[in-house]
C-alpha cells in the first residue's frame, strides 16, 4: 500500500495495525524509499523510530516532552542605536484613548479559538486532521493526536526530505532539529490569536499583545519543502527579533514619520494637480470620497443607462475596511480601530499629516495608493488609476549577485507553487517557494522571508515616485510600511505580511540602497541630521563661490584701476556679469543660512514647521547647487 494521504486513510492504516507514523508503512510491507544510510540522512538514526522522535521533540522518550528553550534574540543592529532627533511620534496617538481592549485576545492559551489552516503537506490538511480528531477531547487527550500527526510528518522528513536535502542542509538540520520539532508542533495546531501558556505545545504562545499567536499558514507540496521551511524559520529567529526592534525603533524614534509627512503633503498636492482634468462636481466628489473613505455613486461605471450601484457607498481602501469600526465590528470602539474618518478622513490627512498618528499614516498611504491606483480590491473612485499600475522595471527580486557583486535579477517573487487536486498550480502567498533563487538567497544570509517580495510596497512607491517624492521619502515609505506590517497588522487574518528583506529588496527598483549584507543601510536616509548636514553642505559651498566671486572682481578693480591704461571692453563686461553673480549668489546664501539657523532651533519648531523646512531642503537644495555651479561657470567663461 502507499503512503495515507488523507484523514480517512491515516485512521484505517493506523487502526489495522499496517502504518505507525513514525516509521511508515511496515508490519510485513516494504517501507517507501530506498532506506536511509548514513549520517547524511538527516542523522537517521536519530530520526526513525518513536524513541527518536522522542529525542527530536525534546522529551523523554515521549514525543510530547517539554519544549526546549528557545536561543534568545540577537540586539539590534548598531544603526538603530541613534540620537533622537526629532519628537513627533507620539502625535495624534492619542485618537483611540480612553477605548477599550483590542479584540485580538482570544481567551487563554487552549480556550476555544478559531483554528485557522495552517500546515497542508500535498493533500494532507495536519492542521484541519488535528483540529476534528480532537474536538469535543479533553486538552490532555489533544497531545497524543498531535504527537501521531507529527510522527507522521517525521517519517515524511526520513522518507522523502532525507534523500533531497544537501549535505549541508542535512547538518542545519541536526543542528536544530529540536527547535524544528517544536515549530513543527506549533505550526500543526495553530493557535491564532491565543494568547498565553498553551496547555498542548507547552510553551507560551501569543507575543503579540493585540493580536496573539500568528497565522502561519504553510502549503507546500511535499515534506523537503516543509524541512526548508520549517529549517528557515529557525534559523531566522535571531534576525526576526533584529526586525522587531527595528520596526518599534521607527515608531519610536519619529524621523521616518517627518519624511511620512512630507511625502503625504506632496500627495495631495498631486491630488489637487488631478483636479486640473476634472469637471468642478467631479473634483468635488473626489474629495468628498477622501474626506469619507467611501466610494460615491458617480464614480461608478454606468449599466443600462445608470450608475452601477453594487460598489457605491464601499470602503475606497482595503485596510480603511478592515480597521475601521463602520465596516469591521470586530474593532468598533477599540483601541486598534482607525478614527481617520472621524477627523476629516484622508483628505485632511494629506493636508495636514503632523495631527495624525503613525498607524493611520500607514493606513493612509496603502489605501491611497489603492485609490489613486489599479486595485481590484476596492471600488471605482474619481482618482482611480490616476498612478500607473507597476511593471517590471517596478517589481525585479534578488536572485543572487554575480562576480562583479552586481545585483541579479528575475521576474520571482518566490512565492509557492501549489498543486491543487485538480492538478492546477496556483502561487500561496504566505508559503515561501524554496527552489526560488530569490528564498535560497535569503535562505543563505538567515534572513526572514514570508510572503513574497512585496508588490503592494512597490504600488505604494509607484505612488510616491509618481507625485515627485524624493529617494528619502520612498526610503521612509518603505521602512513605514515594513514597521506597519511588523507591529500593527493583524497577524491572525489569512494574509501574511511582509518581512525587511521583502519590502527594501523592492524598493531597489525605485532607487532606495539595499544589500543583503547591510539590510538596515537605507534606515539612514529618512533622517533629519542628514537633511541638515546636506543644507550645511550647500550653504558652505555657496559661502565659498561667493567669496571666490568678490576675490575676481576686486583682482579686475585693481587690474582696471592702474594708472597710465586704458580699460577695454571685455573688462568692463566681466564685471557687470561679475556683479550680476556675486548678487545671486548673496541671495542664494542669505536664503540658505535662514534654513540653517531654522535647523539649530529645531526642537522649538512645530510639526508643520518641520515638515515645511525637510521639505524645502529635498526640494531645492540639489535645484540650488546646480544653479550655483551654473553661475560659477558662467563667470569662468568670461574672457578676462
Amino acid at each position: 500500500m502507499s503512503e495515507p494521504r488523507t484523514r480517512g486513510e491515516l485512521q484505517e492504516a493506523v487502526a489495522m495495525h499496517e502504518y505507525d507514523p513514525g516509521l511508515g508503512r511496515q508490519q510485513g510491507k516494504k517501507a517507501r524509499g530506498p532506506g536511509l544510510q548514513g549520517a547524511s540522512a538527516l542523522n537517521l538514526q536519530q530520526l526513525a523510530g518513536n524513541a527518536a522522535v522522542g529525542r527530536l521533540l525534546g522529551g523523554d522518550g515521549h514525543a510530547g516532552g517539554a519544549a526546549a528553550p528557545l536561543a534568545s534574540g540577537g540586539a539590534a543592529p548598531d544603526i538603530l542605536a541613534v540620537q533622537r532627533l526629532a519628537g513627533n511620534a507620539a502625535v495624534g496617538r492619542g485618537l483611540g484613548a480612553g477605548r477599550k481592549a483590542a479584540p485580538g485576545r482570544r481567551g487563554a492559551a487552549g480556550s476555544a479559538a478559531p483554528v485557522q489552516r495552517a500546515l497542508r503537506v500535498g493533500s494532507l490538511d495536519y492542521s484541519k486532521e488535528y483540529k476534528e480528531r480532537t474536538d469535543g477531547l479533553a486538552p490532555h487527550q489533544h497531545e497524543a493526536v498531535l504527537n501521531e500527526l507529527v510522527n507522521h510528518a517525521v517519517g515524511g522528513f526520513r522518507d522523502q526530505a532525507a534523500r533531497e536535502l544537501s549535505r549541508e542542509e542535512q547538518a542545519m538540520f541536526d543542528r536544530e532539529e529540536r527547535r524544528i520539532a517544536q515549530q513543527l508542533r506549533k505550526v500543526i495546531v495553530s493557535p491564532v490569536g491565543q494568547r498565553g501558556n498553551h496547555p498542548v505545545l507547552k510553551q507560551f504562545v501569543g507575543v503579540n499583545e493585540d493580536f496573539g499567536a500568528k497565522n502561519r499558514d504553510v502549503r507546500v507540496n511535499n515534506y523537503t519543502e516543509l524541512a526548508r521551511n520549517l529549517m528557515g524559520w529557525v534559523y531566522a529567529k535571531e534576525k526576526r527579533h533584529q526586525e522587531k526592534n527595528a520596526a518599534e525603533h521607527v515608531q519610536r524614534e519619529g524621523e521616518v514619520e517627518i519624511f511620512l509627512n512630507v511625502l503625504l503633503r506632496r500627495i495631495h498636492r498631486m491630488a489637487e494637480g488631478m483636479k486640473g482634468g476634472m469637471t468642478g462636481r467631479e473634483a468635488k466628489i473626489m474629495d468628498h470620497e477622501l474626506a469619507t473613505g467611501l466610494s460615491h455613486i458617480e464614480s461608478q461605471p454606468i449599466k443600462h443607462g445608470r450608475y452601477d450601484a453594487s460598489k457605491a457607498n464601499r470602503p475606497i481602501g482595503s485596510y480603511l475596511a478592515y480597521f475601521d469600526g463602520r465596516f469591521n465590528k470586530k474593532f468598533e470602539g477599540t483601541s486598534l480601530e482607525t478614527l481617520v474618518a472621524d477627523h476629516g478622513g484622508f483628505l485632511a490627512l494629506m493636508q495636514n499629516p503632523e495631527k495624525f498618528g503613525f498607524r493611520d499614516k500607514m493606513i493612509a498611504l496603502h489605501d491611497l495608493s489603492e485609490y489613486f491606483g489599479h486595485s481590484r480590491h476596492t471600488p471605482p473612485g474619481m482618482g482611480k488609476e490616476h498612478v500607473p499600475e507597476i511593471d517590471q522595471d517596478d517589481t525585479w527580486s534578488t536572485a543572487g549577485y554575480d562576480h562583479h557583486g552586481n545585483r541579479v535579477v528575475v521576474q520571482d517573487r518566490g512565492q509557492n507553487p501549489v498543486v491543487k487536486p485538480d492538478g492546477s498550480v496556483k502561487e500561496h502567498p504566505s508559503t515561501r517557494n524554496e527552489n526560488s533563487n530569490t528564498t535560497r538567497l535569503a535562505r543563505s544570509r538567515n534572513i526572514p522571508v514570508w510572503a513574497g517580495q512585496s508588490y503592494t510596497a512597490a504600488r505604494m512607491y509607484k505612488m510616491a515616485a509618481e507625485a515627485g517624492a524624493s529617494k528619502e521619502e520612498i526610503a521612509a515609505v518603505g521602512w513605514g510600511i515594513f514597521s506597519f506590517w511588523r507591529i500593527n497588522f493583524d497577524h491572525t487574518t489569512e494574509f501574511a505580511y511582509h518581512t525587511l528583506h521583502e519590502v527594501m529588496d523592492i524598493a531597489q527598483n525605485f532607487g532606495v540602497p539595499y544589500d543583503v549584507d547591510d539590510q538596515y543601510a537605507s534606515l539612514g536616509l529618512p533622517k533629519v541630521q542628514r537633511i541638515a548636514d546636506k543644507l550645511v553642505g550647500v550653504r558652505n559651498s555657496t559661502d565659498a563661490a561667493y567669496e571666490d566671486v568678490r576675490s575676481q572682481i576686486r583682482a579686475m578693480e585693481r587690474q582696471m584701476s592702474r594708472p597710465n591704461r586704458m580699460t577695454l571692453d571685455h573688462e568692463e563686461h566681466f564685471l557687470r556679469v561679475a556683479y550680476g553673480v556675486q548678487d545671486e549668489l548673496e541671495d542664494i546664501r542669505a536664503n540658505l543660512q535662514e534654513r540653517v539657523e531654522r535647523f539649530a532651533r529645531w526642537q522649538q519648531l512645530s510639526s508643520r514647521e518641520r515638515t515645511k523646512l525637510v521639505t524645502y531642503c529635498l526640494n531645492h537644495l540639489r535645484e540650488t547647487r546646480q544653479r550655483m555651479n551654473r553661475l560659477s561657470s558662467r563667470l569662468a567663461a568670461m574672457p578676462r
